[in-house]
């Protein structure tokens, strides 16, 4: 009789965990990368945001921008209202000054052609992958439920 071979892993995240190993061991490079097929290369690309990932806490990063936005809504609203600003509201303003001038985007000293990451690109990338989740899931939702 012979050994059935169980498998804990899918093969998909096996790859993963192999491209892992090769980027970690410094096996993986430009000429390694540019070898393989388009579809090994986003999940390398994958693999790597994954990589970068796990040093910050989505829900950390998630506070942050609350944070900002919320303080952002305050200055706003009281300029657009025409109230004058509080001491308070001041020191708020400066912080989020600081903060903009902290991230590549924002900042006055650093043009688009020195940013590390083509950001917008990315954005618009992953928007239109939402867009895209989202209408899968109201058709699944319509399918299953009959409403949205």
């Amino acid at each position: 009789m012979g050994r059935e071979r169980i498998t804990l892993i899918t093969e998909a995240e096996a790859t993963k965990v192999n491209y892992r190993k090769q980027i970690e061991s410094g096996e993986m490079n430009p000429e390694e990368y540019n070898a393989l097929s388009k579809e090994e290369q986003l999940i390398v690309t994958d693999v790597l945001f994954e990589m970068s990932s796990e040093k910050i806490s989505p829900n950390q990063g998630t506070s942050a921008l609350e944070f900002i936005l919320f303080a952002f809504i305050r200055i706003t609203n009281k300029k657009i209202s025409g109230i004058s600003l509080s001491p308070e509201d001041i020191e708020i303003e400066e912080q989020l000054k600081r903060i903009t001038m902290n991230h590549q985007i924002t900042s006055d000293n650093v043009s688009k052609n020195e940013w590390l990451f083509d950001y917008l690109s990315y954005a618009e990338y992953k928007s239109a992958q939402f867009l895209e989740n989202r209408k899968e899931h109201i058709a699944r939702k319509i399918s299953a439920i009959g409403e949205v």
